[in-house]
């Protein structure tokens, strides 16, 4: 109710609450990564088709040009 005592009305949706999920890709290489891009594709694609998004992702840095890993963060919608 409204100060007025009025009912009042939601304009906004509430914010949406996520859930994340993180995989690490292990690469090994000097500048560039040596992955299995079809794999990473195919990985990708079915937790789109299971509601995840692609928010991020961050190369971990071994230090002198060298990466270890690849972290993807994804989110979707709390079920």
């Amino acid at each position: 109710m409204s100060s007025a005592g009025m009912p009042t009305t939601r304009l906004t949706p509430p914010h949406p609450q996520w859930e994340y999920h993180v995989i690490s890709l292990n690469t090994v290489g000097l500048l560039s990564a040596n992955v299995d891009i079809q794999s990473l594709y195919t990985r990708l694609n079915e937790l789109g088709q299971d509601g995840w998004e692609l928010v991020s992702a961050a190369p971990i840095s071994a230090g002198q040009g060298y990466s270890q890993e690849v972290l993807f963060v994804l989110k979707r919608p709390l079920r």
